[in-house]
């Protein structure tokens, strides 16, 4: 027997925030982000890749000062100080879920399904209609209008990557998005419109979605391992990996006292690292990789030393 489909018909009609769109990149709007943050406003940055996330971030740092109400998150964090330390970063944001203080994170994708938080002004790069509806989830979140306030800055990019890498058989869903998008009130429906436009001519990958419910309805996997880790989640993936990943800890940590908790200290990196740039990474007891890359928790790891091209593929 088949389920009958139900839709929010009222909510479709919800216009919850504005966009802005801008005829320039990002980095070119520290200074108005750096107001907002002036006045009050609690913030949320998105950017396409963590390089540019941790470029983003360090600029606001050097306007703003070393402050407590700013924060990056993205996946290259250790999944301790993303979610089990102390002052993890998840616990942080967690706190700010209901203040009247101002704040601001500097994030990736991962922001889009990883933490429950809303703000009132968010900015971000161009990405796929899809991924623009989903951080539109973080701004003005359970409301039923913008009042003129809430607003979602989108703004260009210099690279399409990593939702286009200009391969021949490759479609690129980010400049039809940019192409099709205006400033204006928004709707759940017109950015339900808007993806079936961008994606009308696409077969879709099957998922494992049945598996996945009826795996996890009673005592199957934790939200938590259905979603970590990822920005598509662990269990359920809706964009392709367009390479492998290898799980490395970072040296100052497994010569801590958190090397007993190897599990909980470790950051997937793109696999050909270890080929491309061997003098970062060494093997332990057969089992463990560790990577001398620079790390701390205010920025992960410290790319630098990491080509351009490299970074580039870093998208969480």
């Amino acid at each position: 027997e088949e389920y009958r489909l139900i839709e929010d018909e009222e909510g479709f009609d919800f216009k919850p925030f504005l966009i802005d769109i801008k005829d320039y990149f990002i980095q070119e709007a520290i200074d108005e982000i750096v107001e907002f943050y002036k006045k009050g406003e609690k913030q949320i940055v998105i950017l396409n890749t963590v390089s540019k996330a941790q470029d983003i971030y360090n600029r606001l740092i050097e306007k703003i000062g070393e402050k407590n109400d700013v924060l990056l998150y993205h996946s290259m964090f250790t999944h301790y100080d993303r979610a089990y330390s102390k002052n993890s970063k998840e616990s942080v944001i967690f706190s700010w879920k209901n203040s009247k203080d101002k704040w601001i994170i500097v994030s990736t994708q991962a922001i889009e399904i990883s933490v429950d938080i809303s703000c009132t002004v968010m900015h971000t790069e161009v990405a796929p209609i899809d991924a623009i509806g989903q951080r539109g989830g973080r701004l003005n979140r359970g409301s039923k209008y913008h009042n003129n306030k809430a607003k979602m800055f989108i703004y260009r990019t210099e690279k399409y990557i990593p939702y286009y890498f200009g391969r021949d058989d490759e479609v690129n869903f980010v400049k039809r998005t940019e192409n099709l998008i205006k400033t204006g009130e928004v709707s759940y429906r017109l950015i339900k419109d808007w993806s079936s436009y961008v994606y009308h001519d696409i077969t879709f990958t099957p998922q494992n979605l049945t598996m996945v419910f009826n795996e996890c309805t009673l005592f199957g996997f934790s939200p938590r391992e259905v979603r970590y880790s990822e920005e598509d989640g662990n269990l359920i993936r809706f964009r392709e990996t367009q390479y492998i990943k290898q799980d490395v800890i970072p040296e100052i940590y497994w010569q801590s006292e958190l090397r007993e908790m190897p599990e909980l200290i470790m950051v997937k990196v793109p696999y050909w690292w270890l080929r491309k740039y061997p003098d970062y990474f060494y093997v332990v007891d057969e089992r463990y990789t560790i990577c001398t890359i620079p790390y701390n928790v205010n920025i992960g790891f410290s790319l630098e030393n990491i080509s351009e091209e490299d970074k580039s593929c870093l998208i969480v």
